[in-house]
């Protein structure tokens, strides 16, 4: 006789359906999971590979960028917006042949020396008195009528030229600067208190820091620029046999309008739209070994009797800021850097030294 199976009863199939169904259910939730894990961790490694990859290619525009700056001071005498270094289209496309396949690059180098160096306007390193040229530099230029609106009410521009004095001077005995200076003590007074530098800056934003500055005054109102991009704490050279120093000469060749119109008397600041123009003209025409003489300046119209500070000019540059950017698979990579070009005195080749490299 065969032995009877046990038929399973309704309630007992149904119990065990939905069972199945259940462990069906958390198999396939837990293999979504999995999955998006699994795909969460693709994307990030792409996007870390797409990031290095965009990284590595800003990087190696900004060594390109010091190949050319290279390559220049050992062709040419003076530095000039006429050259390979100040074209940012040219110098893109340069740097581009040499980058990873479905790289995008951009390019720029600026002239650090077409900036107020702030740390000139005190004698470092002996670091205690304020340089009269640089002081009336900067009182021009904090007078020209664009900046005016955009200084503190009451605040003239010998008070701010006081209060910077202040803070970067050391060894005074906290020796207050004319009505505008401030020391330690105003600083320590203060809401929320801080210390005055007391030696040079570190970057042109410490200047908001400085009594009567203002953000403003830096950053401008949204129509009006300020004088924060006109500025520069970069800027020192060997110029006092073993020691260092800022000493402040503006680059005529490449500085913008508002540093050639506070370069000049204020009696012939309107000559300086015409310097700007005629510098202008001599690079379209190929003639820019004319650049080469601090005095160039004298042959643009009206300007034969005009003399500038020659303590305040140069045509030669040493401090650069090279600015790359770097796309790949939508992934920007962005590199700040500011160098030193330097002369190797042994082997009289070009080196660079780094003096801020900035990922972003």
């Amino acid at each position: 006789m065969r032995p009877t199976i046990p038929r399973a009863r309704p309630r007992e199939k149904g119990t065990a359906l939905l069972v199945a169904l259940a462990v069906t259910a958390v198999l396939v939730s837990v293999a979504l999971a999995i999955n998006l894990e699994v795909q969460r961790a693709v994307d990030a490694g792409r996007h870390r590979l797409d990031q290095a990859t965009a990284s590595a290619a800003a990087a190696g525009a900004v060594h390109t960028a010091m190949a050319v700056l290279a390559e220049d001071k050992r062709t040419s005498q003076a530095d000039s917006l006429a050259e390979l270094w100040a074209d940012a289209e040219k110098l893109t496309a340069l740097a581009a042949v040499g980058a990873d396949e479905g790289v995008r690059l951009g390019l720029r180098i600026e002239d650090e020396r077409a900036r107020l160096q702030i740390n000139a306007l005190v004698d470092f390193p002996q670091g205690l008195q304020i340089v009269p040229a640089q002081q009336r530099l900067w009182e021009r230029l904090l007078s020209l009528a664009p900046y005016e609106d955009l200084r503190e009410a009451d605040v003239t521009p010998e008070m701010i030229v006081a209060a910077v004095k202040d803070w970067l001077d050391h060894g005074d005995d906290d020796a207050i600067t004319g009505l505008g200076g401030a020391e330690a003590p105003y600083y320590a007074s203060l809401a929320t208190p801080y210390n005055c530098r007391n030696g040079p800056l570190l970057g042109v934003e410490e200047l908001r820091l400085v009594r009567g500055v203002g953000e403003r005054l830096l950053d401008g109102d949204g129509q009006q620029p300020g004088i924060g991009p006109l500025l520069t704490a970069y800027g020192m050279s060997d110029i006092r046999g073993s020691a260092s120093a800022y000493d402040g000469r503006l680059n005529i060749n490449t500085a913008p309008l508002p540093l050639v119109m506070a370069l000049l008397p204020e009696e012939y600041e309107d000559l300086a739209q015409s310097i700007v123009e005629f510098r202008q003209q001599v690079i379209d025409d190929d003639t820019v070994d004319l650049l080469a003489d601090p005095l160039w300046y004298r042959n643009a119209p009206g300007c034969q009797d005009l003399t500038i500070e020659p303590d305040l000019i140069t045509t030669v540059s040493d401090h650069f800021r090279i600015q790359a950017t770097a796309e790949h698979n939508g992934v920007r990579a962005r590199l700040t850097a500011v160098v030193q070009r330097q002369t190797d005195t042994a082997s009289g080749g070009t080196g660079f030294r780094i003096l801020m490299w900035q990922p972003s």
